[in-house]
């Protein structure tokens, strides 16, 4: 055994009683009440932490730092439901740890403090900026939430690469703006914009931000695209509700923004307030549904998925153009489109059983006007369910439209293959009585699956297939759909089945009202509505016509 010379076993000692005075030194330091960092009660020790202390802000308490301190290599946790106030202090410590449901607020400086060596924040914690500062720049860790508030009114801007795992929120004063910059990553879980403007790009080039989440516009809150020449990029995973607003630019920029809708999961654009797009990206396999009515000024692209309108409406500005659409990927419900000139415009419209798109070549145009067309499944107005299309369409005009019209249907909608190369084309205007436009060649192409008529002036609901016969003894039903309070319900869908099982639609204005016509007297019939706005009860009436019907109404549940 080899024995240390006596000078050198003095010097261990003295090294290992140092280490254990310092070891005994260090302590763990629990807040137990919320106040300043320097008043020694708010410890459990009744000491306030040194440096080489470990500690922990608790559950339910706020601990705030009015002046510089230090606990060297210390490790400071925030436990949930615990806040650490930085105010305008410097902390120094080795680690932070905010875990999920704490939150830590600095009120001074662009980056979380440097006198931090290593930041955890759990994905659920929440880090606040609310000092006189409105941008971020120099580093920044991966956040859990992110919330920008600043005291003061100026805007600002995120000058480097962010990632948010949890939400974003912005909540700015007045017409203050938090802007983004071209050719930077950003990453958020959600966007909630509480107030002030996020701009997307505020100098040229295209700045894009990913969103996995929702984004939340609240009532004094602005999304707004760009204000410059530059180019703004949303790609949003989840929901859109507006309930502040939308804006594609500054008023006088000649930048574009775009919203590019990929989640993986059914999308839903919500809100009080309007929502206009300048170019709108359909690509979610699982669908887009628009719970308010939506308007896209520029480029719609259909890439993947259904946005499915129900009882609202998918609105084209005049300029407005559609990229893509077909099999895998078109609109359901009502589309509208703004005729201003002479032109052709594909409406990229089908059902819940697929793409049957109307293709109307404008002739001639009378002042600002509007077509809307929608395809529903079933067979249409006026001709036999046997021998038939399965589909039919309704084109409503607001002003003065002259148009040639193609209308194309699925091969797997038809009833009677055989015969139909002898289908007609079949209007039904309102209430009147089905009228044949056109019939066999020249009007069906039963190899290209459309039927076509020229020089339309009059739209209505149209149908294909072998008309039938008028009945001798006919009479009408006809009622309103009203809200509890008696407000007219517009767009809900009324089907009426007879004993031959023949399915005749109608669909209710928006006063409310609705018909159907050339109904055989003596027969049963079961009417039934569906509305995605509203339930009813009952939902089906049954009746026996003995004679015309005209106050047959469905009451909607409060």
């Amino acid at each position: 055994m080899r024995i240390l010379p006596r000078a050198a076993s003095a010097a261990v000692f003295v090294f290992l009683l140092i280490f254990a005075v310092n070891t005994t030194q260090a302590a763990t330091r629990t807040g137990i009440a919320s106040g300043d960092w320097q008043v020694a009660s708010m410890w459990d020790s009744g000491t306030v932490p040194a440096a080489g202390d470990n500690v922990v802000i608790a559950s339910g308490t706020t601990i705030a730092t009015p002046t510089d301190n230090n606990i060297g290599g210390g490790i400071v946790t925030v436990q949930s439901g615990a806040v650490l106030d930085l105010r305008g202090a410097f902390l120094t410590a080795s680690k932070l740890i905010a875990e999920n449901g704490s939150e830590v607020i600095q009120r001074g400086g662009t980056a979380p403090r440097t006198t931090i060596s290593t930041y955890q924040l759990a994905p659920n914690s929440t880090y606040t900026f609310n000092g006189s500062n409105s941008s971020l720049t120099d580093t920044h860790p991966t956040y859990g939430n992110l919330t920008i508030k600043p005291t003061g009114s100026s805007s600002g801007a995120i000058s480097i690469p962010l990632t948010v795992k949890g939400t974003l929120t912005v909540a700015f004063q007045g017409q203050s703006s938090l802007r983004l910059q071209s050719n930077l990553a950003y990453s958020f879980g959600n966007l909630l914009i509480k107030s002030g403007v996020f701009l997307m790009n505020n100098s040229s080039g295209t700045a894009t931000a990913t969103i996995s989440g929702s984004v939340n516009i609240e009532s004094t809150g602005i999304l707004r695209g760009t204000a410059s020449s530059g180019h703004g990029t949303l790609n949003l995973g989840g929901d859109l509700i507006n309930n502040g607003a939308i804006e594609q630019d500054d008023g006088s920029s000649s930048g574009t923004f775009t919203v590019n809708l990929n989640g993986a999961a059914e999308q839903h654009i919500s809100g009080t307030s309007a929502i206009s797009f300048e170019n709108l990206t359909i690509n979610n396999p699982s669908g887009v549904v628009l719970d308010r009515d939506v308007t896209v000024d520029k480029i719609l692209t259909l890439t993947s998925g259904r946005v499915n309108a129900e009882d609202f409406t998918l609105s084209l500005a005049s300029a407005a153009t559609v990229t893509g659409g077909g099999e895998t990927s078109y609109a359901s419900g009502y589309v509208a489109k703004d005729v201003t000139a002479a032109g052709i415009f594909i409406f990229p419209v089908g059902t819940d059983s697929g793409y049957s798109p109307v293709n109307v070549n404008v002739t001639s145009v009378q002042g600002p006007s509007k077509l809307s067309v929608a395809a529903f499944n079933g067979v249409g107005p006026g001709v036999e369910p046997s021998n038939s299309v399965a589909r039919f369409w309704n084109v409503i005009e607001d002003g003065d439209v002259t148009a040639n019209l193609t209308f194309s249907y699925r091969e797997a909608d038809v009833t009677t293959p055989a015969a139909e190369a002898s289908f007609s084309l079949v209007k039904k205007e309102g209430n009147s009585v089905p009228v044949v436009v056109c019939t066999g060649a020249g009007c069906v192409d039963a190899a290209a699956n459309t039927a076509s008529a020229a020089g339309v002036t009059d739209f209505s609901r149209w149908a294909i297939g072998v008309p039938l016969a008028p009945s001798s003894a006919e009479a009408m039903v006809a009622g309103r759909v009203l809200t509890a309070e008696g407000r007219g319900v517009g767009n809900a869908l009324l089907t009426v089945v007879g004993a031959d099982g023949r399915v005749r639609y109608a669909i209710s204005n928006q006063f409310g009202h609705f018909s159907f016509r050339s109904l055989t007297v003596g027969e049963m019939y079961t009417i039934a509505i569906r509305s995605k706005r509203y339930e009813f009860t009952p939902s089906v009436r049954i009746i026996t016509l003995k004679d015309a019907e005209s106050n047959l109404d469905f009451i909607a549940l409060p």
